[in-house]
């Protein structure tokens, strides 16, 4: 009789934590410690609208992007003594002007002169190699020389030394020559001329000179 008293308890007991399980609901289990969260499939793109990042350090671009301007902006550019900006207009390869004359010793100390050119109205000469040659009998000697520039309607000129050397001599004469690099202005209208004298002895020298360089607007 007891037996069946506690069997019948028993299932009672059961009957009523079962009915109680089911009534309680069940609750999400949580750990105790957050875990780290690691995505594979990386680099992720980002994008960022109408943001401002600032960059620090170095920046490299693979492809130069292309730059596109709308409208008309305008564009400043600062010219200072300090750091001038030039614009060649003149164009001086257009515009290469050159001269060349020539004269003889006959009995020295002769003087002899030749017209190179007169420098067109409204230009400025500017002259940047003058070279000469001249041949004298052996022993003869010549010059100096000068490169001559008179203005127009001027009592006086511009006279430049011209210093031949003796290049070589030769049977039967001796050669003098010059190249120099100078920077020379005439304006315009300005008569070039050359001159000079024969020095030594009765014997007959000549002498022919050539000028190069551009012209530009006055």
């Amino acid at each position: 009789m007891h037996i069946a008293k506690r069997l019948v308890a028993g299932v009672l007991l059961m009957s009523l934590v079962a009915l109680l399980s089911a009534v309680i609901a069940p609750q999400t289990a949580r750990g105790a410690n957050p875990q780290a969260v690691v995505v594979t499939n990386t680099p992720l793109p980002v994008h960022l609208d109408n943001a401002t990042v600032p960059v620090s350090g170095t920046v490299g671009i693979n492809s130069l992007p292309a730059v596109t301007l709308s409208g008309t902006p305008q564009v400043s550019v600062a010219n200072t003594s300090s750091t001038p900006l030039f614009a060649d207009a003149e164009h001086a390869a257009r515009h290469a002007a050159s001269a060349t004359c020539d004269f003889t010793f006959t009995s020295p100390p002769s003087f002899q002169s030749c017209q190179m050119m007169t420098v067109p109205a409204g230009t400025i000469l500017v002259i940047e190699t003058v070279t000469c040659r001249a041949q004298v009998p052996p022993g003869g000697g010549i010059g100096p020389f000068t490169l001559d520039m008179v203005p127009p309607n001027a009592n006086y000129f511009a006279g430049y030394d011209l210093a031949l050397a003796r290049a070589n001599n030769i049977p039967g004469s001796d050669n003098y020559a010059l190249t120099s690099s100078v920077r020379l202005y005439a304006a315009g209208s300005t008569n070039v001329s050359l001159s000079g004298i024969g020095t030594t002895g009765s014997v007959v020298g000549s002498v022919i000179c050539s000028i190069a360089g551009y012209l530009v607007a006055q």
